[in-house]
């Protein structure tokens, strides 16, 4: 879930504040990961989005088994 970056030496380490760690948070519009420093840091990215806050769109079906791509 938290993927070794480029640079960092703990992928849970927030890239806002650099002191707290990222944790993965439930809120009422979804899960998302968030500081654990907050209100003191704010930085939230929202689960099942991209950086740009666009969600992953459909591809289409598999023909041989009737999945969504994603």
């Amino acid at each position: 879930m938290f993927p070794r970056a480029r640079g960092r030496a703990d992928p849970r380490l927030c890239p806002t504040c650099q002191k707290g760690r990222l944790n993965l948070k439930l809120g009422r519009f979804g899960a998302f990961i968030g500081c654990q420093n907050y209100p003191d840091c704010r930085f939230t990215r929202q689960l099942g989005r991209d950086a740009n806050g666009v969600e992953p769109r459909s591809l289409g079906l598999d023909p041989k088994t009737g999945l969504r791509w994603k």
